[in-house]
């Protein structure tokens, strides 16, 4: 059994726990511990950032951590199918790559190649890890005063390199890359349809979110609605539409669809009907009575929330600070405040 790090050891002590994932362009770490003990757990923290180990016994560790999991997700369908996407987007787009990795990628060819994989997570960390492209958020009892004290002793010694946050020019899914058909056998018991499409970098205007009033209406379960067809004809019984920007300059727009039998020989008509409906939404442009409907239920689900456990919060709250200004990392991305036309 490999040692704990003194953080997670610390935590364990202290009736804590942390984790971390990995997005398309972010890494979150984050951590809780009991109330009396943030300020010890804090220390130990800051030092994973300003002088890491990265020691032979831990970079194992996690790469068999990484290749765990991994394996765990090749029977996911929704990973599969993740994959399959990456892969019939652009080869010259970094979006394409493998997501995850495994002992193959990260150990074996690596070292049959000569190349140090410790040696690039130090030059990934020095490279990277600059106190402009961070963001922290800590939550706990003490007061406002005291807790900024602790931030700025314990994590002023975060290397500030003033690098640019990096972006990734043109998006992945180009003309070459759109009007195809792809079909796939799914692992478990499912019959689903998905429509994919490339949309812009949507985050300067999350005050209007106009895929939030795309995605209101795609995704409708009202009498007129897509579903509502698609359930009188026997073709469909649930449909979610999600619109994300995936990293800096380009994000997506899918339709998922869960089908019936028939539906799934019908699957061309369904096609054109949500193709239909977009070029009606196309004619008709936006409407003001449309948007201030989205701004109400959205304003509504922000007020009546559920409150998070306070990992969850700080872990969301720190991923919003790259998106949004500092007055709306709470609602930035959820509430609608300005109607823009066009």
């Amino acid at each position: 059994m490999h040692p704990l790090t003194p953080q997670k050891k610390y935590l364990q002590q202290h009736g804590g726990y942390s984790n971390a994932w990995t997005g398309d362009e972010n890494t979150n770490f984050h951590f809780e511990v009991g109330a009396d003990h943030l300020e010890g757990a804090l220390d130990r923290f800051a030092q994973f950032f300003i002088s890491p180990l990265f020691d032979e016994s831990t970079t194992d560790r996690e790469l068999n951590a990484v290749d765990s999991e991994h394996k765990k997700n090749i029977h996911d369908d929704s990973w599969r199918l993740n994959q399959l996407f990456k892969d019939f987007t652009s080869r010259e787009h970094p979006y394409h790559r493998f997501t995850t990795g495994n002992v193959e990628t990260l150990r074996d060819i690596p070292q049959r190649e000569g190349i140090d994989v410790r040696k690039l997570l130090l030059e990934f960390h020095d490279k990277y890890y600059s106190a402009n492209i961070m963001k922290l958020v800590v939550l706990g009892k003490e007061s406002i005063d005291q807790l900024a004290e602790w931030i700025l002793r314990m994590f002023s010694d975060i290397k500030n390199m003033d690098i640019p946050v990096p972006s990734f020019p043109g998006h992945p899914l180009g003309a070459d890359h759109l009007h195809k058909i792809i079909k796939t056998k799914p692992v478990g018991n499912m019959i689903a349809m998905d429509l994919e499409f490339p949309l812009p970098d949507l985050r300067g205007y999350y005050k209007s979110k106009p895929s939030e009033y795309l995605d209101h209406l795609i995704g409708h379960e009202s009498e007129g609605s897509i579903l509502a067809y698609l359930k009188r004809k026997g073709w469909a019984q649930e449909l979610t539409v999600s619109s994300w920007t995936a990293a800096q300059g380009f994000g997506f727009c899918r339709i998922s669809l869960e089908l019936m039998e028939e539906g799934l020989a019908n699957y061309r008509r369904i096609t054109s009907c949500i193709l239909s409906y977009i070029r009606l939404l196309q004619r008709v442009g936006p409407q003001h009575w449309i948007f201030l409907e989205c701004q109400r239920i959205l304003d509504l689900h922000f007020k009546y929330q559920e409150q998070w456990p306070p990992m969850d919060f700080v872990s969301a709250v720190a991923g919003n600070m790259h998106l949004y200004a500092a007055e709306d990392c709470l609602s930035g991305g959820v509430l609608v405040e300005e109607w823009r036309e066009g």
